[in-house]
């Protein structure tokens, strides 16, 4: 029963590597590639916007907060 079963999954990979891909793994690729681009974009915006708190993001805040407590 378990030889069987073994033998299955190496005809399944055997198969796989005939096709090089199977529709599940270049889904899977595509999907890490999104998330991989998706994690990039948001590091960046996030640098971006610690960039634009040390130059102008304090002052504007401080005024903010100056103002609310006037």
């Amino acid at each position: 029963q378990r030889k069987s079963h073994l033998f299955k999954i190496e005809l399944f990979y055997s198969n796989a590597k005939v096709h090089h891909f199977t529709w599940p793994h270049i889904i899977t690729i595509v999907i890490l590639t999104l998330m991989k681009l998706l994690l990039r974009y948001l590091w960046w915006c996030l640098h971006q916007l610690a960039l634009w708190l040390k130059s102008e993001g304090y002052p504007f805040i401080k005024n903010a907060l100056v103002k609310i407590h006037r």
